[in-house]
């Protein structure tokens, strides 16, 4: 099936991405076409797109030189009343923001200005102010539709996007509905059966019970907690439950990336002690794998092997680190799975979301906690206590760990992670002591020049050891993390200073480039490899030639390497999710603090997803004044945009109620 559009063609199958990025353009165009003035709000979103600038003028110059047929003609004086062209422009700038994200391979919501007039979407109620809206349906009457409808856009009030997108939304909420309201609780006698005792005479405590039992009860448990709430050992006990009742269970654990992997793999591992030792041989044989390669995502076409046509067979899917997951990818994942898969994820709403991706875990765990009268009616038997009721998106599938364990509040750690949360900067520098090292009267290099700034470099470079064999030994278990890549205060630059400091202890010469120790980070997937990116390895001298070895146990040789790699000495915060280490220095200053914009990046949940990777020890280098901005309320990270998703789950979930 076609659908035509002006003189074009464009294909209803929406697998087909030149007829899409045909017609986007076309749609670009025809909202500058509409309203000349929009051009301004949409050339700085367009400027790095060429293309779609060139097209979008020269149709716009043809229409207007040619008077091409059928072509919107631009009226100024439509507009010549101030209300109206504040609130044309702001509609046509986001259609045609959403439009170029789209070129981009993004899948953003646009969701139309609450103070336009959409009455024009009714041919009926049409009048002289939002004619130019009716002619913009008009033009598009063939590609735009209400739902249910077979038109490649979608108008679900108030938002507009791709059919594709909106079924995805829809499968998706299905999917939540579907799994939410299938309980299925374990026999009693294998509840009662369980050991709840931890190490240090600690047992789980009620609020990790309760997830527990919810885990194996309900079809979806998502599990929020906080950095040292013991989100692991959770996940620990409710897979034992889950085997107890089945041992048969086909469990697939996963993560983000390779590194978060790795590292559930070895949080499973220091917990299995607190399993009973019958089922303790069912746990050692989960291995947690990426996403990438739990799906079978094809590194040419990006398409997984796994999909709703070739589901992934798995009775239980766990996911880890979720808040590392786009809303994409997560909708992605559940429609490769059987409708009595079980799913559960783990993750910390603080953290940061994925780069680019709106995280859905981090927005829908910050819906109301509740549970039906019959799940409530059930944990009754289970539990001291009946769990409350109430309703709401998350019913029955939400779980909150607040209660730490990792690190206690009075650590250094745990106060900074709790001045963080808190907003509170002062409480924060308190927190850290000497441990905070301030960047403010440090001179910046000449732009001019490849100088740095030596007191910075002087101040870390010493508090790395000079002896060869504690230097290499803290290389495996430290990390700097940086907000910025470039700049002399960037990851770029630290690898430099620091690869070199490590050359003259732990090579054999001057020219030797690489030597135990030196650290390496992968920039993009590798499948043929089994590199991911994000993955970190340690170079090591092993049967007379230098390899990389990843995850304790890949290794590469050094020749082998793909293009992609950096040193990680240092690396970006962003790119620690889902790592721990014993040691972190956290660098915030940025190049020039005159002319960067600090307050998009350096943000609460930047810090915040910073301070929890340390492990033990913590050094932050920065300004008071990125602190100050970092720790208040209006820095943390814009949430109209994920608001909206749930906004229309929402919907969704009152028009299938309806």
């Amino acid at each position: 099936m076609t659908q035509t559009f002006d003189d074009g063609i464009y294909h209803d199958n929406l697998d087909d991405k030149r007829a899409e990025k045909a017609f986007l353009r076309r749609l670009c165009s025809r909202l500058i076409a509409l309203n000349a003035s929009a051009l301004t709000s949409f050339s700085h979103i367009a400027e790095a797109d060429e293309l779609v600038q060139q097209v979008a003028e020269q149709q716009v110059a043809e229409q207007q030189g040619a008077g091409q047929q059928g072509a919107a003609q631009y009226d100024e004086a439509q507009y010549d009343e101030a209300d109206k062209q504040p609130r044309l422009n702001r509609l046509f700038s986001q259609v045609a923001a959403n439009a170029y994200a789209a070129l981009q391979g993004q899948s953003p919501l646009v969701k139309l200005p609450a103070d336009s007039d959409l009455s024009w979407l009714d041919a009926t109620q049409a009048t002289p102010d939002n004619m130019n809206f009716l002619t913009l349906l008009q033009a598009f009457d063939a590609v735009i539709g209400r739902p249910p409808t077979q038109k490649p856009l979608v108008y679900a009030a108030p938002y507009l996007m791709f059919r594709q997108q909106w079924l995805s939304v829809v499968a998706f909420a299905e999917a939540i509905k579907q799994r939410q309201n299938h309980l299925t609780p374990p026999r009693i006698e294998r509840w009662q059966a369980m050991g709840w005792q931890l190490a240090d005479n600690n047992t789980l405590n009620t609020e990790q019970r309760q997830a527990v039992w919810m885990a194996a009860t309900v079809g979806f448990t998502l599990i929020s907690g906080g950095a040292g709430t013991g989100k692991t050992t959770t996940l620990t006990k409710a897979l034992e439950l889950i085997l107890r009742e089945n041992p048969q269970s086909r469990i697939v654990l996963a993560a983000p990336t390779g590194k978060a992997a790795h590292r559930l793999n070895e949080s499973l591992a220091a917990t299995l002690s607190y399993v009973d030792t019958s089922i303790q041989p069912l746990m050692v044989a989960l291995t947690a794998k990426s996403l990438h390669r739990v799906l079978k995502i094809s590194e040419s076409g990006g398409k997984p092997y796994h999909d709703s046509n070739n589901p992934l067979f798995c009775d239980v899917l766990v996911i880890d680190e979720a808040s590392m997951v786009g809303a994409a990818q997560l909708m992605q994942v559940f429609s490769a799975l059987l409708p009595t898969c079980r799913v559960i994820l783990l993750g910390d709403a603080n953290q940061l979301p994925a780069i680019n991706a709106v995280s859905l875990f981090n927005e829908l765990s910050k819906e109301s906690i509740g549970v039906s009268e019959k799940l409530a009616e059930l944990s009754g038997s289970y539990l001291p206590q009946a769990l409350p009721v109430g309703d709401g998106l998350m019913q029955n599938c939400l779980c909150h760990l607040t209660a730490g364990n990792r690190f206690h509040r009075e650590s250094m750690v745990g106060q900074c992670a709790h001045a963080v949360l808190a907003n509170d900067a002062s409480a924060f520098l308190a927190a850290l002591g000497e441990h905070y090292r301030a960047l403010d009267n440090h001179t910046m290099p000449d732009a001019t020049s490849n100088a740095i700034p030596s007191v910075f470099y002087q101040q870390l470079l010493a508090s790395y050891p000079i002896d060869a064999d504690a230097l290499h030994h803290q290389l495996s278990e430290r990390i700097v993390l940086c907000a910025f890549r470039h700049g002399a205060y960037g990851t770029q630059a630290i690898n430099a200073q620091l690869d070199a400091y490590c050359r003259q202890r732990l090579a054999s010469s001057p020219n030797q480039l690489w030597y135990t120790g030196r650290p390496v980070i992968i920039e993009k997937n590798y499948y043929e490899m089994g590199l991911f990116n994000g993955d970190i390895g340690q170079c090591e001298w092993q049967a007379g030639r230098w390899v990389i070895v990843f995850d304790g146990e890949r290794t590469v040789l050094v020749d082998n390497l793909p293009e992609a790699y950096s040193l990680a000495f240092a690396i970006t915060i962003h790119k620690s999710q889902g790592s721990e280490y014993n040691q972190v220095d956290i660098v915030l200053k940025p190049e020039d603090s005159k002319t960067t914009n600090v307050q998009p990046f350096v943000t609460r949940e930047l810090l915040y997803t910073a301070v929890t990777r340390a492990r033990k020890q913590l050094v932050v280098y920065a300004t008071q004044a990125i602190v100050s901005t970092a720790l208040t309320p209006q820095s943390s990270i814009p949430r109209s945009i994920p608001s909206d998703w749930i906004e229309l789950l929402e919907i969704i979930r009152t028009t299938s109620r309806g």
